[in-house]
């Protein structure tokens, strides 16, 4: 692991399950959890037809330090960026010390 390549600051943002008025739970909202430093490993982006509608599909991978506490389904964000993305699967790499966090953009 080298630090020097951990150029990005990520906000990470876990989900919080609230209840109404009627005792039903409600998803969607979520609650900064912590800022770490992150290396960007891959960005790619594609484009794909719904409905007959283009859409943008980005996708990223991001190396944080394994002490952190991240979850698939937690939402991250670039400090600095508009561009939010989930968090789809968590790959440990034990031997670097490191998470890898496979993202796709949120559309919203």
């Amino acid at each position: 692991m080298q630090a020097g390549r951990m150029r990005y600051r990520l906000r990470l943002l876990r989900p919080v399950a609230s209840t109404d008025k009627f005792g039903q739970q409600q998803a969607g909202s979520f609650m900064p959890h912590a800022t770490v430093w992150a290396e960007r490993v891959k960005l790619y982006g594609t484009r794909r037809t719904e409905a007959g509608e283009l859409f943008s599909d980005y996708r990223a991978e991001f190396n944080i330090r394994l002490g952190h506490e991240v979850h698939e389904g937690w939402r991250v964000g670039v400090a600095g960026e508009s561009v939010l993305y989930e968090v789809s699967a968590v790959e440990p790499n034990k031997e670097r010390g490191l998470l890898k966090l496979i993202c796709e953009r949120v559309n919203e």
